[in-house]
């Protein structure tokens, strides 16, 4: 059975192949199911790059563990890479982001509480996701962070948006090197 918010992957990628179609999203094609492990799909984010290439980001949950798994497609989401896991099981990480700033490279984003509170982190792909660096972190909130999204512009800037707990308030951050540096808006 697929849950949900694979469907929704699904159905954003569906909707990004025939965007360009004359049809204008009338017609769609049929559904692929992209988890296949004994965990449950539990969140899904879906990035495309300038090329074209789609890549999917999902949290797979196994018991109180959980994990990113990465795909990726490179002829408009009709055949998929194996999922593959960049982020092994942890408890303490949550809130997966994909976004792509350039073609091939990837950045993904997640909220990691080890140090007792929701903090921003990235982790970034030059290959495709072939690769990853090891994750560092981006924003520090005393309180922490929830409810953050993230996307690319198209001159290849990163965006977040998210809710800081100390204070309650929506900040927005833009980095313009790739996620080496970010100015909060």
């Amino acid at each position: 059975m697929i849950k949900k918010p694979v469907i929704l992957a699904l159905a954003c990628f569906c909707a990004y192949a025939v965007a360009g179609n004359a049809l204008a999203g009338q017609s769609w094609t049929g559904g692929v199911q992209m988890s296949n492990s004994q965990g449950q799909a539990v969140e899904s984010r879906l990035a495309a790059d300038s090329s074209g290439a789609l890549y999917l980001v999902w949290t797979e949950k196994t018991g109180s563990e959980l994990s990113a798994v990465f795909s990726r497609s490179a002829d408009n989401g009709f055949s998929w890479t194996a999922g593959s896991v960049i982020v092994s099981g942890s408890s303490n990480v949550s809130g997966y982001q994909i976004a792509s700033p350039a073609a091939g490279t990837l950045c993904l984003f997640f909220l990691d509480d080890r140090s007792g509170a929701g903090q921003i982190y990235m982790m970034t792909s030059l290959d495709k996701g072939n690769s990853w660096t090891v994750s560092n972190q981006i924003y520090f909130a005393g309180a922490g962070t929830d409810g953050f999204s993230a996307c690319a512009d198209a001159a290849g800037g990163l965006n977040l948006v998210f809710n800081d707990i100390s204070d309650g308030k929506l900040y927005f951050l833009k980095s313009s090197d790739g996620g080496s540096t970010w100015t909060v808006k």
